[in-house]
């Protein structure tokens, strides 16, 4: 038996060129992981300028200490994922301080002395957990 003729002339692989750009768009920039980013300036450049610009706005927001105490948290998550673990302590602190009741920095501060593992904040930031917990169980979590 013989097979038909081909309806359709088979379709040629696309070419490298007329393939879409995998290169990210200038809105995309910011939503991208660091490591993703090739030039290290420019992943550098990017946390300096969002962290510039979350200060501008800190600066600005006025004495609802929730609202100052989350852009410090934004701060801190910047210096964090840049591994300025240091900043990012002094800037989940300032969070904390601005308003305990907002338990991201207090978690956030955990997460990173249970990283470094350093023991003895790590009592306190425990203490002061349970201090907040809303709860029994997460008292004893």
């Amino acid at each position: 038996m013989e097979r038909p003729p081909p309806t359709e002339a088979p379709r040629e692989s696309p070419r490298l060129s007329e393939a879409p750009s995998l290169a990210p768009s200038p809105r995309t920039f910011h939503s991208l992981a660091p490591h993703a980013l090739t030039p290290e300036g420019a992943i550098e450049s990017d946390a300096a300028t969002a962290i510039a610009e979350l200060e501008a706005e800190l600066r600005a927001s006025g004495d609802d200490p929730r609202r100052r105490a989350i852009l410090q948290w934004e701060i801190a998550r910047v210096h964090e994922s840049e591994g300025k673990l240091g900043h990012a302590v002094r800037a989940h602190l300032a969070a904390f301080n601005l308003d305990p009741t907002y338990r991201a920095p207090l978690q956030a501060l955990v997460r990173i002395m249970e990283r470094i593992r350093s023991f003895k904040n790590l009592a306190r930031l425990y203490r002061e957990q349970a201090k907040r917990a809303e709860n029994p169980a997460e008292r004893a979590a």
